[in-house]
């Protein structure tokens, strides 16, 4: 268990969630420009979300995953916020590398959005 009075651990859990948030609203944005549609939309999301979901860690871990699929896995924004969080809920230490590519896919994500509504 952790202690729920502490702000810092809060301050930390939350911050993977806001940069978790901003990724995946960058995410749908992209999707959003490129679909012609919201079903289309709809699919992709599914399309892009769910294997994200598999490869999270979340259902099965990443240590039985092929190598391959566990460095696919590794690289996605869902895994880099489970990590900030089992190791801030469990361990009580801040994880500033998933932190900082949480950060990384979300300004990448936006900045993608960003020039795709230039065009």
């Amino acid at each position: 268990m952790f202690p729920v009075m502490d702000l810092n651990l809060w301050f930390y859990v939350l911050q993977a969630l806001v940069l978790l948030i901003l990724a995946f609203v960058s995410l749908g944005v992209v999707i959003a420009i490129y679909s012609e549609s919201e079903a289309t939309a709809f699919l992709a999301c599914l399309v892009v979300g769910l294997p994200l979901l598999f490869l999270s860690g979340l259902l099965f871990p990443v240590e039985f995953m092929p190598p391959l699929v566990a460095v696919l896995g590794l690289c996605s924004p869902l895994t880099q916020a489970v990590i900030s969080m089992q190791a801030t809920l469990l361990y009580h230490s801040s994880q500033f590398a998933s932190s900082a590519v949480l950060l990384l896919c979300a300004a990448i994500f936006t900045l993608v959005a960003g020039l795709s509504l230039k065009k």
